[in-house]
């Protein structure tokens, strides 16, 4: 037998966290052979029974019943593209967890809700409502995949989308709508069939001598046999020597402690999707994707920096609704997309806005910039001509007469209206202090190049890194520049950054100057995203039009938001509208902190990242401002928890995008290779293969070990040797948090 593996969190505990819920539990056997008996029964809220049944074996899995007794349905999404399909159609944020192979999504339940296969509407989906069940985490399943390997799943939650986190959403019309029975007609449960064959079960499958030893009440499911169970956390493997079994026993190897892997571009993270955006800002993100056949994330991200670019400087937000601890609405985001993904397709739709504004305050300021551009050249001639009479005077007294009519023409000298801008393409350091200084300490960097980070690198400056005054401007800090030719004094500047680069452009961030970014925490913080390319998937000749009203609807939001006015405080002093949290909200944003935190430490998610990820509780809030903002508009001051859950959302997916990010940083030949061998081994499923299958598909790679080297270091799978009749053969085992399956 394998030794069993510890889970994060205690069966017994979880088991009454979810009978306080409500939620109907009963216990579960690891054993994946074990028939289903009499659960609809027994599954209960009473913490002195499911003290009994824990107390007597602390590893029962977590059964809980669905239904109008738990309030709860669950969709079975089987594969990811079922779930994709899904999020297309509009998946609103529920908890979500890892089942045996895809993901369970918790939904509320309703009355007179049917259960079955979703055929129709979306293949490979099935509800799962009344009168059935479900495993749930932190439940631990066991696989044999064969006569040397057996195999532990773990269920878990999604992060962020437990019922921890966040409320059960309802089901979406489109399921609840069209879901039809499965083809088999009769859909007898599963519980009714193991009633009729209980006898021939017990035999079978050890029920019998279960039941001689007292456990005839406690010993009752196993989870859906239908598909291959998908790793997720820990695993145990018991490798056998098939050769002598009795002689040699069995070895065990205990592979805990994986660490979460590194990943290439946007292999295994999750697509961030136009519908995580509200109102008017999804509607037209997820049109202009469509229209243009470019990843949403694309303009999901450029969405976002566009609404921070109107909206910094005149709001912050206040987590505890005061000025102690506040969040500028500034965002840096950058995209990753190769070239001929159609970054300016998307880019000057979502820009025009701006552009269109800048140009109507220019027109409606021109006679302003006029009238003060002359009079402040009129009175810089006279002062001219008042200091060569100065000079020319020799009477102290006259000179100093001569000295205070400078003065006097210098105080009523009028300030020289500029037409406001908004954003720009390409800045040096320099001249970004002084966009600053003239345009109300704010600007916007929005491009679909990366010219800007070789300016940062030092390009106009003899190589030399210069990047103080954009890390300034993200936080908002005071700065002053003095130099012999010019000062620049700004109380709290904002910078936003919306770009859209090719993977080049990252894999150079640890080459040269740019080494620094990471060091002075540059790097830390851009939010990345790293959508699925596009490329050779888009429908030729196919031309889809972004509707008037859509666009019409996203032009006006924008210029709701350009439109604020400036508030001033009772010196005269430009101050931000504070916007704060609900108590709920707040309260779910300090449990997001503490997790990020822990994920922070030694050995966690974020450890090799902490630049990026300490940031990310503080990125939250951005977010949740800007999604506020759109969704409620300007006279709403109170951030509440359905938007936050949204930002939180979106900011898991976030960290799969950094973690790619990062893995692409001086990315070299080593490192293609070992993505070429990623690829394969998801392309075929392969979750153990020795090192002759993968020489053997990669003839005419010559750095195939240096490759799997590279895949190790990254901690995406490790190497065992596993006992034959000859040599030791070397094998590979990938890490239990990819979700690789074996179909075969």
């Amino acid at each position: 037998m394998a030794t069993d593996i510890s889970v994060k969190s205690s069966l017994h505990e979880e088991a009454i966290k979810y009978a306080s819920r409500g939620i109907p539990v009963f216990p579960v056997v690891r054993n994946r052979d074990m028939i289903v008996v009499r659960w609809r029964d027994v599954a209960t809220t009473d913490p002195i029974q499911i003290n009994a049944w824990w107390t007597q074996n602390p590893e029962f899995n977590i059964g809980i019943l669905t239904g109008p007794r738990s309030g709860i349905v669950v969709a079975h999404f089987l594969t990811s593209e079922a779930l994709s399909m899904a999020q297309e159609k509009g998946l609103p944020v529920t908890p979500t967890a890892t089942a045996s192979k895809g993901h369970h999504v918790y939904f509320r339940y309703k009355e007179e809700m049917d259960d079955g296969l979703v055929r129709d509407s979306c293949p490979a989906v099935d509800l799962i409502g009344d009168g059935r069940y479900v495993i749930a985490p932190p439940s631990v399943l066991r696989q044999n995949l064969g006569s040397v390997i057996e195999k532990a799943t773990v269920f878990s939650w999604v992060d962020g989308k437990g019922l921890d986190d966040i409320d059960l959403a309802d089901v979406p019309e489109w399921i609840v709508g069209r879901a039809t029975i499965s083809d088999n007609a009769s859909m007898v449960s599963v519980a009714e069939v193991a009633e009729d064959k209980e006898e021939s079960a017990e035999e079978q499958s050890g029920v019998k001598e279960l039941r001689e030893e007292g456990h005839a009440e406690d010993i009752l499911v196993i989870a859906d046999t239908r598909v291959d169970p998908t790793p997720i956390e820990t695993e145990v493997l018991t490798l056998i020597d098939p050769a002598s079994e009795e002689q040699c026993g069995t070895k065990q190897l205990q592979l805990q402690d994986w660490k979460a892997p590194v990943l290439f571009d946007n292999v295994g993270v999750e697509h961030i999707k136009a519908d995580m955006l509200p109102s008017w800002l999804g509607e037209f993100t997820g049109a202009i994707s469509r229209s243009k056949q470019t990843p949403e994330g694309l303009a999901v991200m450029f969405g976002l920096s566009i609404v921070a670019a109107c909206v910094q400087k005149k709001f912050v937000v206040a987590p505890y609704g005061d000025d102690e601890y506040t969040e500028q609405l500034s965002l840096w985001t950058v995209t990753v997309l190769k070239s001929g993904e159609r970054k300016s397709a998307v880019l000057n739709p979502m820009r025009h806005p701006l552009v269109v504004w800048e140009k109507e305050q220019a027109e409606l300021l021109q006679t302003q910039i006029h009238d003060t551009a002359t009079a402040i050249t009129i009175a810089q001639r006279r002062i001219d001509k008042l200091q060569k009479d100065a000079g020319n005077e020799r009477d102290a007294v006259a000179r100093q007469g001569i000295a205070d009519q400078i003065s006097d023409i210098r105080a009523s000298m009028p300030v020289q209206v500029k037409a406001p801008v908004l954003w720009t393409a390409d800045v040096t350091a320099e001249a970004l202090q002084d966009l600053l200084a003239e345009h109300d300490e704010k600007m916007a960097l929005l491009s679909d190049e990366g010219n800007i980070f070789e300016i940062m690198a030092g390009l106009y400056n003899e190589g030399k890194i210069n990047i103080d005054i954009f890390l300034q401007a993200y936080s908002g800090c005071p700065t002053k520049i003095m130099r012999k030719t010019r000062k620049v004094d700004l109380d709290k500047p904002a910078l936003t950054f919306g770009l859209a680069v090719q993977p080049v452009v990252i894999e150079n961030f640890d080459k040269g100057s740019k080494k620094a970014f990471k060091g002075k925490g540059a790097l830390g913080r851009f939010l990345f995203c790293l959508p699925e390319s596009m490329l050779g998937k888009r429908t030729a000749g196919d031309r889809t039009i972004v509707s008037a009203d859509v666009k019409a609807r996203y032009e006006a939001g924008i210029r709701q938001l350009l439109s604020v006015p400036k508030l001033f405080n009772d010196a005269g002093k430009e101050v931000p509208r504070m916007l704060a949290l609900d108590r709920d909200a707040l309260g779910v944003w300090k449990q997001f902190d503490a997790r990020v935190e822990g994920m922070l430490g030694p050995g966690g998610e974020l450890e090799s990242m902490d630049d990026w990820g300490g940031k990310l509780p503080g990125s939250a809030l951005r977010i949740a401002g800007i999604l506020h903002l759109v969704e409620h508009g300007p006279g709403n001051l109170t951030i509440g928890v359905d938007t936050l859950n949204m930002s939180i959302a979106l900011c898991n997916l976030l960290i799969g995008h950094a973690k790619a990010a990062y893995g692409l940083i001086g990315a070299d030949e080593e490192v293609s290779d070992a993505k070429k061998v990623y690829l394969w081994m998801q392309r075929n499923g392969f979750e153990v293969f020795t090192k002759t299958d993968c020489r053997r598909a990669f003839k005419s790679m010559p750095g195939v070990d240096d490759a799997l080297k590279a895949l190790e270091e990254r901690n995406i799978l490790r190497e065992l040797m596993v006992p034959t009749k000859g040599r030791d053969a070397a094998n590979f085992i990938s890490n239990p948090m990819l979700t690789l399956t074996c179909e075969s």
